[in-house]
């Protein structure tokens, strides 16, 4: 079986939210059938990157989206009453390359990684293919929630940007076979939103690397050490590392006059770098390797204020047997679970109590994050958690991928 994958950044490597989950659909997707994945770029792109998607994939292409083109692009796009992402992420390049390969290929199942890609897949020529579109968030609704907190003139931008992508996924849903989000809190947004629709929405939800990040013995801090990881360019975590270091950690530092507050993560802007100069938070920045500084925490925190999905830096806390205090938004993709190992805080008052709670008592840290690591084998392994993505598979292909995740799972 031909699959073609078109992702809207390189899937590789997985250091970000996006990467994370497009490398495992990668993967996914190449044990069913020879996989040709076309992904642009907004960054140069390492050899050893297309070396190791090469080996994934039967065939690979890529294109950089940057500059004043990229712009230039989305701003055409917005002249003609589409949504600037779709602008951003269109290529003319990526297209005839598309155009060639569905020329000389006859593709049985296309997919896509996010609406702003969503338009590769209705080429001339993939008429009878299915069309599975992995929209992961409700996008509209978190241009939505930027609107709220934004001020004229992006308060402006960004609510068009809602209308524009809420009328893209209506249409998406009306031509795709399938749409999957990542949970199923997003599935049923989605559903509300669009009513009647002849996609199938469903929820894939993210899984976690559990032999990646697996941790080893536990070694107590010398001082209270606190970790917020993520990308520090991306809104959602700047938000989250402003507030939490203006509102929340004096206080704690007041109780804890030694603790530290690692905020590590790609690229961190000049306003998350500035708060380096605040007693006790360390901007590390990118690092080779983040779970040794997972390891090394007393506690992982997630304080964001503006959220979609499942949030991949909660799910590595969690494998790393880390004990978790987040955000009521940065829980919402888990769904309402009362096994769900994490303290949850909204206020200050609240985020100080959980903090201190957890700082005081080791017992609690250490059986926190025990049952963190167990939430996860259970409910978060790669494999059990994409199967959705292949529900309108061949029926050949599906039930042979079932039969070698028995096989996987039994251990024989």
């Amino acid at each position: 079986m031909n699959i073609l994958y078109v992702t809207h950044r390189m899937p590789y490597p997985p250091d970000k939210g996006d990467r994370i989950r497009n490398w495992h659909v990668l993967r996914y997707l190449a044990r069913h059938g020879q996989v040709y994945l076309a992904s642009l770029a907004d960054e140069p792109v390492p050899e050893q990157t297309l070396k190791v998607l090469r080996e994934t994939a039967e065939r690979v292409t890529w294109n950089p989206v940057e500059g004043f083109s990229r712009k230039l692009r989305a701003l055409n796009s917005a002249l003609a009453g589409r949504s600037l992402s779709e602008g951003m992420f269109r290529s003319p390049s990526l297209l005839e390359t598309l155009r060639q390969w569905v020329g000389t290929t006859r593709f049985d199942v296309v997919v896509c990684s996010a609406s702003s890609v969503a338009h590769y897949l209705q080429l001339e020529g993939l008429e009878k293919a299915i069309k599975c579109v992995d929209l992961v968030d409700v996008d509209s609704r978190k241009w939505q929630d930027y609107a709220d907190s934004a001020v004229v003139p992006k308060k402006w931008l960004y609510r068009r940007e809602a209308r524009t992508v809420s009328r893209l996924e209506r249409e998406i849903c009306q031509w795709a076979q399938s749409v999957t989000l990542v949970s199923e809190a997003e599935a049923e947004l989605l559903r509300s939103q669009v009513g009647s629709c002849r996609a199938a929405i469903c929820s894939a939800t993210n899984g976690v690397d559990l032999e990646y990040y697996s941790p080893g013995e536990t070694v107590e801090p010398k001082q209270p050490t606190l970790i917020f990881t993520g990308a520090f360019d991306y809104k959602p975590n700047i938000d989250g590392a402003l507030w939490f270091c203006r509102d929340i950690w004096p206080g704690v530092r007041q109780k804890f006059p030694q603790a530290i507050l690692q905020l590590v993560g790609r690229n961190p802007s000049p306003e998350v770098k500035a708060l380096g100069s605040m007693p006790g938070v360390e901007i590390l920045g990118t690092v080779p390797d983040i779970r040794p500084y997972l390891s090394a925490a007393s506690i992982a925190v997630a304080p964001l204020r503006i959220a979609r999905g499942l949030q991949n830096k909660v799910l590595e806390a969690l494998a790393m047997r880390k004990a978790v205090v987040a955000s009521p938004s940065a829980l919402n993709g888990f769904g309402i679970s009362t096994e769900l190992p994490a303290l949850t805080a909204s206020t200050p008052e609240q985020w100080h109590s959980a903090i201190a709670q957890l700082l005081y008592d080791r017992e609690l840290r250490e059986e926190l994050g025990q049952r963190g690591r167990q939430f996860a084998e259970r409910n978060h392994d790669w494999n059990r958690c994409l199967e959705p993505l292949g529900k309108f598979f061949p029926v050949s292909t599906v039930n042979k991928l079932i039969q070698e995740t028995a096989i996987v799972e039994s251990g024989s």
